[in-house]
């Protein structure tokens, strides 16, 4: 059993302007598997084939989702990540209202709330393709998302040249490996970007020796977008976001440069609007008092095609989730999970399935058994690495008062006046 703890992890970011269609945008390098924080999610692709290269003109072909970008949840409703990943970083063309962006096309996956649709999609008005300059996107998800806090977008100024922090992100481990989708973090120190590239950005350098996974990282394809948390003085914030690095082949000696959260802050708040801060439910989020999760891990293959993993409920749950992520191998990946009450689970006896194509999906159970829970994860297809996340969510208590979105709101307006 884990609490959710805000952890900061780094994402390592390919140069976009080097993107080739069919490539997936910049996850993390030497970092260590993670499920905290919470907010932080991937940004999946629906359409299959290029259709998410934003100019490859590819029409969308339907396909089990695919890890595409990172990014943060920072309201119930609101998804914050790159604008490269719904633009493209090449001509800016694709930004124009000329060529509208598809939120159809998009999905945002959370381990501890499961899948949710994008309403909308709004790029900061004078984002600079190539350059990646003011490379910063808002998305509206269809639905709020309940029980889990977002995270808080730097409102203090651009983090100072040896600031410690954590980035995070869904991407690969390195040049040339498939592992997309595992969620990872690992933590870096903050350095001069160089010249000009400071003026709104935020960077590090990741350098040989490498020291141990999770303490010596940096971002890489499919990590875009993802969250630097650096506490500066009140609680760790999102202080930059995935962009890009220098060379693009995710090894060292690499310059990481995420985009400073708190230039663009003003749009973020504009376009997030009261939604900013905002925790929805009506129940403790994620970590907090009754609301507890129950995170499992494990690796599939041939000579090993399931596991087993069991937890226990507490009495007065109203609902239990439960969610995959996993490897996914370009797409040739496939995992299931059975959950059942009292018994082990099997494909055929079970009281929870996620048995779609691809390696993300979640189920849920309304009013579950106190007791033991039996967790299956069988193999349909590939080798790799998962995360199962199970949530019990207890009774909703509706004169608890979430005010965390008004403080959050009420403090950056009052620093920027």
């Amino acid at each position: 059993m884990r609490t959710a703890v805000v952890a900061i992890v780094f994402l390592v970011a390919a140069s976009l302007a080097t993107v080739a269609a069919g490539e997936r945008l910049p996850r993390i390098v030497n970092g260590v598997l993670a499920w905290d924080p919470p907010a932080v999610g991937a940004l999946l692709c629906t359409a299959g084939g290029d259709a998410c290269v934003p100019d490859s003109g590819s029409p969308p072909v339907p396909s089990p989702p695919l890890s595409w970008c990172t990014g943060t949840l920072i309201g119930c409703e609101t998804f914050l990540t790159a604008a490269h990943c719904v633009c493209g970083p090449r001509t800016g063309v694709e930004c124009n209202d000329d060529f509208p962006r598809d939120p159809s096309r998009y999905r945002v996956f959370l381990q501890h709330a499961g899948s949710v649709e994008v309403a909308g999609i709004v790029v900061h008005p004078d984002f600079v393709p190539g350059g990646l300059v003011n490379d910063v996107a808002v998305l509206q998800l269809a639905v709020p998302v309940t029980g889990i806090h977002p995270a808080v977008p730097n409102d203090l100024g651009t983090p100072g040249f040896g600031s410690s922090g954590t980035i995070v992100g869904f991407g690969r481990s390195a040049t040339g490996l498939s592992d997309f989708g595992l969620k990872r973090a690992g933590a870096v120190v903050t350095a001069d970007c160089g010249g000009i590239l400071n003026d709104g950005h935020v960077c590090w350098s990741f350098e040989e020796p490498v020291g141990p996974p999770g303490g010596d990282s940096s971002t890489c394809q499919g990590d875009s977008g993802g969250p630097l948390f650096v506490d500066l003085g009140e609680g760790p914030v999102i202080a930059g976001l995935t962009s890009r690095s220098a060379p693009a082949t995710c090894s060292p000696p690499a310059l990481s440069i995420d985009q400073d959260v708190s230039a663009v802050l003003d749009f973020i708040v504009a376009e997030a609007g009261d939604d900013l801060g905002q925790t929805c439910g009506g129940f403790p989020a994620v970590g907090e008092g009754a609301t507890v999760s129950y995170e499992l891990s494990g690796t599939l293959n041939a000579g090993a095609s399931s596991a087993a993993h069991q937890f226990s409920l507490d009495p007065g749950a109203s609902e239990l989730r439960v969610a995959l992520n996993a490897f996914e191998d370009d797409g040739l990946a496939d995992f299931d999970v059975y959950v059942r009450a009292g018994a082990p689970a099997t494909p055929a006896q079970h009281d929870c399935a996620i048995d779609d194509e691809g390696q993300f999906g979640g189920c849920s159970l309304a009013s579950p058994a106190a007791g033991p829970w039996h967790v299956l994860v069988t193999r349909v297809a590939g080798a790799g690495a998962y995360q199962v996340t199970a949530v019990a969510v207890p009774e909703p208590a509706h004169a608890l008062l979430l005010v965390t979105g008004a403080l959050v709101l009420a403090r950056i307006t009052r620093r920027r006046i």
